[in-house]
């Protein structure tokens, strides 16, 4: 018994890394116990062993039961950084477990100042480069992209129900200055900023 100490020391300590490891390990400890009491001759009389025998029995559905619930309710949550190969997989885990976050955290990078710090979020590896938020002019049409990285057709001669989201910039638009922007476009970028807020 002695020589397996170590190993079952190893094993426990490999174990305690994740959630589901932690409720193995204890399910283990706790029947473990359990059994001993209930293998020594004697020990137990009565209504001690129908408790114990009882605890025996419903332990192991209780942590089925919180297996479930982890499985089934939070499942991201049941992995520790070292289980990936790259602590950023982690973190990515992270973010899609959380909608309320809209910047991947694995993908930052900093910029230093003088006296401040800036995270600026990169974009993500699937996706084409961010455009830069401003008004895109292509013959006669203009669009505007706000800092959301939505796109919205704002200006058509020959269209009235405008400002419309649309899917993409199309090909061969160009950034027009914000110093050239007219009062008809500043309105309108205004307006669509609102839009794109609601």
């Amino acid at each position: 018994m002695a020589a397996r100490i170590p190993t079952i020391a190893r094993t426990a300590t490999v174990l305690s890394r994740n959630p589901l490891g932690l409720l193995a390990l204890c399910l283990v400890i706790g029947e473990a116990i359990a059994g001993m009491f209930l293998l020594r001759p004697g020990a137990l009389l009565g209504v001690e062993r129908v408790l114990l025998c009882s605890f025996v029995v419903a332990y192991p559905l209780c942590v089925v039961a919180a297996i479930y619930r982890l499985v089934s309710r939070h499942h991201t949550k049941l992995y520790a950084p070292a289980d990936f190969r790259d602590e950023r997989c982690f973190l990515e885990v992270l973010r899609l477990a959380d909608p309320n976050q809209t910047q991947p955290l694995a993908s930052t990078h900093t910029i230093a100042g003088d006296d401040f710090a800036l995270i600026e979020a990169a974009p993500a590896a699937n996706c084409g480069p961010a455009l830069t938020p401003g008004v895109y002019l292509r013959g006669d049409d203009a669009y505007y992209v706000t800092h959301g990285q939505q796109v919205y057709l704002i200006r058509r001669p020959a269209e009235l129900h405008l400002p419309r989201e649309v899917r993409a910039l199309p090909g061969g638009c160009r950034l027009l200055p914000r110093q050239d922007w007219d009062r008809e476009l500043q309105t309108l970028t205004a307006a669509t900023d609102q839009l794109a807020r609601h």
